[in-house]
């Protein structure tokens, strides 16, 4: 996936998922020029499960909760140290 299109389904998961409401993203840390801990997380998620993949350890596995109101600490600031580290 491009960064544009990255972009354009989290606008829309943002909208559709509701208060309460899971998401799961597994994903590579790094693939080309996307990284993971650039996904453009907005401030309303709460971090449920977030590990590193038992089998692939280049993959993450996060489980997140859509919260009605903003969170202090965003997903940026808990992504911040995932690889690649520069």
């Amino acid at each position: 996936m491009t960064k544009e299109v990255i972009n354009f389904y989290f606008k829309q998961i943002n909208r559709i998922i509701s208060d309460d409401g899971n998401f799961v993203c597994i994903n590579r840390y790094k693939k080309n020029d996307i990284v993971l801990k650039n996904y453009p997380f907005d401030l309303y998620w709460k971090v449920i499960l977030s590990q590193k993949s038992n089998i692939q350890n280049h993959i993450h596995q996060l489980i997140l909760q859509r919260q009605s109101s903003k969170n202090t600490i965003s997903i940026a600031e808990i992504l911040k140290n995932f690889p690649p580290h520069k």
